[in-house]
């Protein structure tokens, strides 16, 4: 029995993706790093909310999930909705991430979001502008594509997205392949639909130990009810 439990343990501190499904809360938009932009989705002028969002990870009560650890994260997916609500939530890294991802594509944004982290609105509000834009359009500027700006477009937002893509051109990448940015993969509790994926920076040591203590907890109850049956 205490063999089985010391290896439940080491694949579960070794492997979140493979450990279990956590729940996720989100909160709303952090107003300190980001603001609504005007941007062109897919030849559909809109004004988003683009910047950070507020989440507590891996929290216990599915009612509010605010008992976990709390997350500034990013959108990855420009044209897929997540609201403030509780969320089943895979924890993967973003060069393991689900294969509909271009890991290339998504290695230069974890990059981005661990090593030039906004500090601003402005900033973070870039930050989500040019996640989208690396994500559906490689990185192609804002003139083409399916991330375009528009005339009504913040100016200083444009500008940090514009450089956000450029500090992370793959030929200027040198930690490209080893950064561990993490990516929350969201279902929805109630119907099963899949939503919103976000990205954020890598825990601090605390924060893995926390999440890995919860996910550890739910597999010793698992195999506890197995036993006992």
């Amino acid at each position: 029995m205490a063999f089985k439990r010391l290896i439940l343990l080491s694949l579960l501190a070794a492997s979140p993706s493979f450990a279990a499904t956590i729940l996720l809360y989100v909160a709303g938009a952090d107003n300190a790093l980001g603001e609504t932009i005007n941007v062109n989705f897919n030849g559909t002028v809109s004004n988003v909310w683009a910047g950070g969002i507020n989440v507590d990870v891996g929290g216990t009560t599915r009612n509010s999930g605010k008992d976990g650890d709390p997350r500034v994260v990013f959108c990855i997916q420009a044209f897929t909705d997540i609201g403030s609500n509780t969320y089943d939530t895979v924890i993967d890294f973003a060069n393991t991430a689900p294969a509909t991802y271009n890991v290339a594509e998504l290695e230069r944004v974890a990059w981005l979001v661990d090593f030039h982290y906004p500090t601003t609105a402005v900033d973070g509000a870039g930050l989500q502008l040019a996640i989208w834009d690396i994500l559906e359009d490689n990185g192609d500027g804002f003139s083409s594509g399916k991330i375009k700006s528009t005339a009504q477009t913040n100016s200083q937002v444009l500008a940090s997205a514009t450089n956000y893509e450029a500090i992370s051109a793959p030929n200027g990448l040198p930690m490209m392949g080893t950064t561990l940015a993490y990516i929350y993969d969201n279902t929805d509790a109630t119907t099963g639909a899949e939503v919103q994926d976000l990205i954020g920076q890598t825990p601090e040591p605390a924060a893995i130990i926390l999440i890995f203590s919860g996910l550890a907890l739910i597999g010793l109850g698992r195999l506890r009810r197995r036993v006992t049956r």
